[in-house]
C-alpha cells in the first residue's frame, strides 16, 4: 500500500516548532512512561522555552495538578516546566467545586469512591462525604480500580446496583487501560464503559473529550487555535479530540441496531486508520480474557469504514472478514498492520 503524501512525517518537535505558537503535550507516552522521563525531553522543553513557545502538559491522571507536578519533579523534570499542567483530576475538581453545570449541581454530596487511596487529594475542599456502601451514595466517583490486579468483572455487582439505582457516575480518567512495568492494568474508563453498557449514566473528564482541551487553550492564551499543536501517543485520545467526522453503531451490549447492515457479535475494540485518513479498519477482539467476560462465544470479525475527508462515515458493505469460519479457525482479529507503517501508530516496519 503506497504511503500517502497527505500525512507528513516529522523527525521531531524542532521541525514543528516554527509553525506553532503553543503545544499541548501528553504526559504519559510523550514526556514519561510512568516511571522515567524519555531521553531528550528536558532538552526539548528547554528549547521550546528559549524559542518563546508556550506549552501545557495534559494528563488523564485522576489527581490534582500539584500532585502530578510533584511526581514529575521526582522524575527529574525541572520545576519550571511543571507549572502548566492540566489533568482530568483537576478538571473534575473544578467542575465539582463550581457546580455551574446542572449535571454536576444535581449530584448530591455523598459519593461512593471507586479508586485507590492515591487519588484522595481529588476530594480536598469539595465538601463531599465518601460512603462505603453504594446504597448510601448519591453518585459514584470513579478514578480506577482499588487494586491494580483487579478486572472489570470484579466490579460487576456494584456497577449493576448503581445502574439499577440510576446513580450518575463521574469518570475521572477516560483511559481504558495502561501498561505499567509490562503489566496491563484497567483504568476508570473500562469501568465506566461497562457501567454505560449496564444502563448507567456517565460524565467523562479528560482526553479525548473537548472540554479539557478548552482548559488547555485557556491556559495557553493563544486566540488562533490553528497555531496550537497537540502531541500525543494515541489516536483514540488525541485525534478524536480534534476531529469528529461522524458516528456509527457497531455491535455492543445495548441491543441497538447495527449500522453494518448485519448482526455483529461483540463490539469494536481495535481500530486502525489508513495513511490517507480515508479507511478505518475495525476489529472486535481486545484480549481473550476480557472478550470472554463481556461476549461469551465471541465470533471475531474485521470490517472497514470509509471516511469522507469533508466529514461523514459509512460502512463498506463489500468488505467484511469473518474469522470464525476461516480455514484453521476460529481465530480472533486484533491489531490491523499496514504495510510500511511506523511506530507512531503502534505498527512497526
Amino acid at each position: 500500500m503506497p504511503q500517502s503524501s497527505s500525512i507528513r512525517i516529522y523527525p521531531g518537535v524542532a521541525a514543528l516548532a516554527p509553525a506553532y505558537d503553543g503545544f499541548v503535550l501528553d504526559l504519559w507516552g510523550v514526556i514519561h512512561d510512568g516511571v522515567n522521563v524519555f531521553p531528550g525531553v528536558i532538552d526539548c522543553l528547554a528549547r521550546l522555552e528559549a524559542a518563546g513557545k508556550r506549552f501545557v502538559m495534559l494528563s488523564n491522571a485522576p489527581r490534582r495538578a500539584a500532585a502530578i507536578a510533584d511526581g514529575m519533579v521526582a522524575m527529574g523534570i525541572p520545576t519550571r516546566f511543571c507549572r502548566a499542567i492540566v489533568s482530568s483530576g483537576e478538571a473534575t475538581h473544578r467542575e465539582l467545586a463550581a457546580r455551574r453545570d446542572p449535571w454536576y449541581a444535581a449530584l448530591g454530596r455523598r459519593c461512593l469512591h471507586i479508586g485507590p487511596d492515591r487519588d484522595l487529594n481529588l476530594f480536598g475542599g469539595l465538601g463531599l462525604t465518601r460512603v462505603p456502601d453504594i446504597a448510601d451514595a448519591d453518585f459514584i466517583m470513579n478514578t480506577g480500580p482499588w487494586r491494580d490486579e483487579e478486572k472489570v468483572a470484579d466490579y460487576e455487582d456494584r456497577l449493576a446496583e448503581g445502574a439499577r439505582r440510576r446513580l450518575k457516575m463521574v469518570c475521572v480518567n477516560p483511559d481504558l487501560e495502561v501498561i505499567r512495568g509490562g503489566k496491563r492494568i484497567i483504568c476508570a474508563g473500562a469501568l465506566a464503559r461497562r457501567y454505560e453498557e449496564l444502563g448507567g449514566e456517565v460524565r467523562y473528564n479528560g482526553k479525548p473529550y473537548p472540554e479539557i482541551y478548552g482548559v488547555c487553550f485557556e491556559m495557553l492564551g493563544i486566540a488562533d487555535k490553528r497555531r496550537i499543536a497537540a502531541i500525543g501517543d494515541s489516536l483514540r485520545t488525541v485525534v478524536r479530540a480534534f476531529v469528529h467526522t461522524g458516528q456509527l453503531w457497531l455491535g455492543g451490549l445495548l441491543g441497538k441496531p447495527s449500522d453494518a447492515g448485519r448482526e455483529l457479535n461483540g463490539g469494536p475494540q481495535m481500530i486502525q486508520l489508513s495513511f490517507d485518513g480515508r479507511r478505518l479498519y475495525v476489529s472486535n477482539s481486545l484480549y481473550s480474557t476480557w472478550d470472554n467476560q463481556f461476549y461469551p462465544g465471541l465470533r471475531s470479525w474485521l470490517l472497514r469504514v470509509n471516511c469522507d475527508p469533508n466529514g461523514g462515515m459509512e460502512i463498506d458493505r463489500d468488505f467484511f472478514v469473518d474469522l470464525h469460519d476461516r480455514p484453521g479457525g476460529p481465530a480472533r482479529a486484533h491489531e490491523v498492520r499496514l504495510q510500511g507503517g511506523d511506530c507512531t501508530t503502534e505498527i512497526f516496519r
